[in-house]
């Protein structure tokens, strides 16, 4: 009877064990202490950024082993990350300064595992363009993180920011047409883009010659039947109105923000606010503006207030192109450089501040990103990476014409400008 018992107790004491202590250890591992879990699970996430953008300033690739557990999903982001920066090396493109500012949505603790969301944002200088500032804002980031040797590492990496999307696309065109793993398709994207950038690197010498083989860099009105006041286009405005909304929040703008990407609606503002739609100093009167179409044309090239749509002209890469470069009529009017073109045969020495432009990948197909140039030395420009534009979706700053090149194929980045000139409106 007495074995009996104490067979008893020690099943009680080995249940206790099991269903009392063990959850508790692993308790007081994610929850008990959710702060230091925080703390720990942070200060990964910090050094990552660190760690990637540090690579920008040293142009040497900093390992990252120690806080990411290589897999199909993490080795697609260190793919991305080692070709953007060996392309900033190939033209002796740093970062300066930079400073990260991490801004936490969540962080939710699982059974095993941790899965934080967040924004990331960026200022920094280029060493290209060392007088002007340039930032990044609100980029998201979602991270899996499980506990390894009393640490965190990360499992997994997914981002909203539409910069990495070319990359991503190329390696999803290999998996549907091809039999091979994700790895493989990674490192087989890798590999040509890698290619891609090296051959763009070499046209960075500022030894081009431009291509100009577009109408002439002014076009006459033509007459009216309602007589229109004709309007100068005024860079600098433009460029204000750039750096003042390149990363604002949707909040603080005055224009609706297009769903399925606000690129080429910010590039219509910047030229409206250039035409004088913009009265710096006054937010009432260019509010009011805006609400009344001055500077814009009626069902043609008009904008969306908040809550509403603006037209294809506004907010389409192709439509946009197309209406300023033709247009005779009131409205705006542009010399358009450079269609169909790769990025090469566009010196630098030919993009000025104050100009647009737009992306593609490849010879053919719709350009699918516009840019507004907010930095350059006009005609004493020599390099691709003295040219800094701004840009929504994503929210980037001065962001370095060589990194938009880059991100659009290298050598198979099509680059037009968009010049504008005089215009009338008929208010």
């Amino acid at each position: 009877m007495k074995t009996k018992r104490n067979i008893f107790a020690y099943l009680i004491v080995a249940v206790l064990f099991v269903f009392g202590i063990a959850p508790n250890t692993l308790a007081a591992t994610n929850t008990s202490n959710p702060l230091s879990a925080e703390e720990a699970v942070k200060s990964v996430i910090s050094q990552y950024f660190d760690n990637y953008f540090k690579s920008y300033q040293t142009l040497e690739l900093i390992d990252s082993d120690d806080l990411v557990v290589e897999n199909e999903n993490t080795l697609l982001y260190k793919k991305m990350h080692e070709i953007f920066v060996e392309g900033n090396k190939l033209v002796g493109l740093s970062y300066t300064t930079y400073k990260v500012d991490l801004d936490y949505q969540e962080i939710a603790y699982a059974k095993d595992a941790v899965n934080v969301s967040l924004l990331m944002n960026c200022a920094y200088t280029y060493s290209t363009t060392p007088d002007a500032d340039s930032s990044m804002s609100n980029i998201g980031y979602r991270f899996k993180l499980v506990q390894q040797n009393d640490g965190y590492k990360i499992t997994s990496i997914e981002s909203d920011f539409s910069e990495f999307d070319p990359f991503k696309e190329s390696v999803e065109e290999k998996l549907t047409s091809s039999r091979i793993s994700k790895a493989e398709a990674t490192h087989q994207t890798a590999e040509e883009w890698a290619h891609n950038i090296r051959d763009a690197a070499q046209y960075i010498s500022g030894k081009l010659q431009a291509s100009e083989e577009n109408p002439p860099a002014s076009i006459e009105p033509a007459s009216e039947v309602t007589p229109m006041a004709t309007y100068s286009f005024n860079r600098m405005l433009a460029r204000n109105w750039a750096h003042r909304f390149a990363e604002s929040s949707e909040s603080e703008r005055f224009f609706y923000t297009a769903s399925g990407g606000d690129c080429t609606n910010f590039a219509s503002q910047c030229i409206w606010a250039g035409y004088g739609g913009y009265v710096e100093g006054n937010d009432t009167q260019t509010k009011n503006n805006i609400r009344n179409r001055v500077r814009m044309v009626n069902n043609v090239w008009q904008a969306g207030a908040i809550g509403g749509g603006g037209t294809p002209n506004w907010e389409t890469a192709k439509h946009l192109w197309n209406y300023v470069t033709a247009n005779t009529g009131n409205g705006p009017r542009a010399t358009g450089t450079n269609n169909n073109q790769p990025y090469y045969n566009l010196s630098p020495s030919t993009i000025y501040y104050g100009n647009a432009l737009q992306v593609r990948r490849g010879s053919s197909g719709d350009y699918g990103h516009s840019v507004f140039v907010t930095y350059s030395l006009d005609s004493s420009t020599t390099e691709y990476n003295q040219v800094l534009v701004s840009q929504h979706t994503p929210n980037l700053y001065n962001r370095n014409l060589w990194e938009l090149i880059q991100t659009w194929g290298g050598n198979n980045c099509y680059l037009r400008k968009m010049s504008f000139n005089s215009a009338s409106f008929s208010s």
